[in-house]
């Protein structure tokens, strides 16, 4: 099956049965035979898309339904969007943001998304988005085009040995969420993200994408700690070394925005004036005003 052959379209089954019934006699004018009609399964209708870094939260998540884009429903507690109908893709997400602790909330540490992921699948990450878009940020319908995108950035960070097995492995691994990624796919995506986010577009050098892998795996390789990980902790941990490593970073002094304690205390103050928690997954004032009164309870309890 083609790696990208979901996308923008809805999957069907279609299953048909040949089978030759061979009557009695040793003529073959006694030789009869039917093909019954295909029998078309249920349509499996895709309406939910998932959107990581790490877990994306609170974002404005929309498909290409004409004339008027459809605007999905974050899923209590979860980085998964849906829609009321059919998904016309791409999907593009702005706004809301990373929860790089991976505790639910919007708290100090975290990075606002800023900048919009595409994709023309479920999963809406920073790989499908460099796929998604050419060099001028144009949209890319083409799936042969964007396979083609996959295939030379698969081809870039696979070693010169690498059979074309492993090569199509890892292109496939690429379009999975981080969380469930290989870890040499999880510093692909971290560097892409990065790159991306440094030049604000997807017109990127991917020789300095290398550079960042390369970077990751001697951290990885010289920590025996990260070693032992499983899939969504080693994506978190290498999120957290890409902000926090100045080194990773060459180009800018902040190219990712994180979230400081008066941010938090701003959207908090905005619970307080309305009934929802703008750009997060919290909708209940009520439990957002509890982790503003537990905040104040661990400030009070640090000053004393």
């Amino acid at each position: 099956m083609n790696r990208l052959n979901r996308f923008g379209m809805s999957l069907a089954v279609i299953s048909a049965l040949g089978l030759g019934l061979t009557g009695c006699g040793s003529s073959d004018s006694n030789t009869a035979s039917t093909t019954p009609a295909p029998v078309t399964k249920a349509i499996d209708v895709t309406k939910t898309v998932t959107v990581e870094r790490g877990k994306v939260y609170g974002a404005t998540v929309t498909d290409s339904t004409e004339p008027t884009n459809q605007t999905a429903t974050q899923e209590d507690g979860k980085n998964s969007y849906t829609f009321e109908n059919e998904i016309v893709y791409p999907v593009k997400v702005e706004g809301g943001f990373i929860d790089v602790d991976g505790d639910g909330q919007y708290s100090e540490g975290d990075l606002e998304l800023d900048m919009e992921l595409v994709s023309y699948e479920e999963n809406v990450t920073a790989i499908s988005t460099y796929i998604s878009k050419d060099d001028a940020g144009k949209y890319i319908p083409s799936e042969a085009d964007r396979q083609a995108k996959l295939d030379e950035l698969a081809n870039q960070l696979n070693d010169a040995d690498a059979t074309a097995k492993e090569i199509e492995a890892f292109a496939s691994d690429l379009l999975k969420l981080p969380s469930e990624q290989t870890t040499k796919a999880q510093m692909a995506t971290n560097a892409i993200y990065a790159e991306m986010i440094d030049e604000n577009s997807t017109d990127i050098n991917l020789g300095e994408v290398s550079t960042r892998v390369k970077k990751f795996e001697v951290m990885v390789e010289n920590n025996s700690s990260l070693q032992m990980l499983k899939p969504s902790d080693m994506a978190m941990a290498l999120e957290k070394a890409l902000i926090a490593d100045p080194d990773m970073n060459p180009y800018t002094d902040d190219a990712m925005t994180t979230v400081t304690e008066t941010d938090v205390s701003s959207k908090l103050e905005e619970v307080n004036s309305s009934t929802s928690l703008p750009d997060t997954n919290t909708s209940d004032s009520s439990e957002a005003t509890d982790y503003m009164n537990s905040m104040n309870t661990e400030n009070n309890s640090s000053d004393s």
